[in-house]
């Protein structure tokens, strides 16, 4: 049963009155489009939070390099005040040891020290700061696990009950072969073809532990809406974290950066199939954070000499 304040939260929602104010510390991007899908409806900033305070189980994406998106997060959060978050980037075997250093005077310096991920850290310190009391869940997976899941199977290797997650099956088809090309192109179709149904083990894994974690987030969430961190491929409903909740009262929320010259319709473009089902429940889209490079551009320089 709903306490009285998730009640309030829905009927929030219900009335499209204003949602929960965001810390002013951490304002919410001006330049964030916010839409619903599928129609694509405009949302404010208020509304979202309205709809996220509303929810059981939260799942943000993200582009990890993207300022804006860690930003909106820490709105997100200054806003609803989750009782847990689950990170993408916070090894699970970190957790205790980054409890511990929570605990000291500084929460946000503690989070990059105990999860050992000095490139995320910088970007997702608002985030950290924001939550100090909100227990942060690892959802993160020794290489030595997805390495396992390469050479054997995901439900080799998963430390619980495979069967639970859907990954004692097989994928259809259609969906292994969506998978092995997105692993392909992620890797800027420099991974030899023989390779990606390794790596969409490694992929089915690490969306099953995510999902887990933002399972275990929401046992210690109480009341609160339990958040997951992660980025937009693993928050997809068709084929991330949220295939392996079928059944579970969720928000997905993607963020997603607009093409030079396009607009947000151009943005999902690349994440949407024309008439399946919604990726996401509401899309966030930016511009693109300023001076990032194509990844790929490494792949196309000629050897040295």
């Amino acid at each position: 049963m709903w306490s009285e304040a998730r009640l309030i939260g829905a009927a929030l929602v219900l009335c499209a009155c204003a949602g929960p104010s965001p810390d002013p510390r951490f304002p919410p991007p001006g330049a964030a489009e916010i839409r619903v899908l599928p129609g694509g409806g405009a949302l404010s900033f208020a509304n979202l939070a309205a709809r996220t305070a509303a929810a059981d189980l939260v799942i943000v994406g993200e582009q990890h390099d993207d300022p804006a998106h860690q930003a909106m997060q820490a709105a997100l959060i200054g806003a609803v005040h989750p009782g847990a978050v689950a990170f993408e980037m916070i090894p699970r075997a970190a957790e205790s040891a980054l409890a511990d250093l929570r605990a000291a005077p500084s929460p946000a310096d503690a989070l990059r020290v105990a999860a050992q991920w000095d490139r995320y850290a910088e970007w997702h310190r608002p985030v950290g700061a924001l939550a100090p009391d909100a227990p942060a869940i690892g959802a993160g997976l020794a290489r030595a696990d997805l390495r396992g899941a390469m050479k054997t199977s995901a439900a080799a290797v998963f430390d619980g009950d495979p069967a639970a997650f859907g990954l004692d099956a097989p994928l259809p088809a259609n969906m292994q072969a969506a998978m092995e090309a997105e692993q392909i192109a992620a890797h800027c179709n420099a991974m030899p073809a023989a390779m990606a149904p390794a790596m969409v083990e490694a992929q089915r894994l690490r969306d099953a532990a995510f999902a887990r974690a933002l399972l275990r987030a929401d046992d210690a969430a109480g009341d609160a809406p339990a958040f997951l961190i992660t980025g937009n491929g693993h928050a997809r409903r068709d084929r991330g974290s949220p295939a392996y909740l079928p059944g579970r009262d969720l928000l997905v929320i993607g963020q997603i950066n607009r093409p030079a010259g396009g607009d947000w319709r151009d943005a999902l473009a690349s994440w949407q199939t024309p008439g399946a089902p919604p990726v996401f429940d509401i899309v966030i889209v930016t511009d693109p954070p300023p001076g990032r490079g194509d990844p790929c551009d490494a792949f196309r320089k000629p050897p040295k000499s």
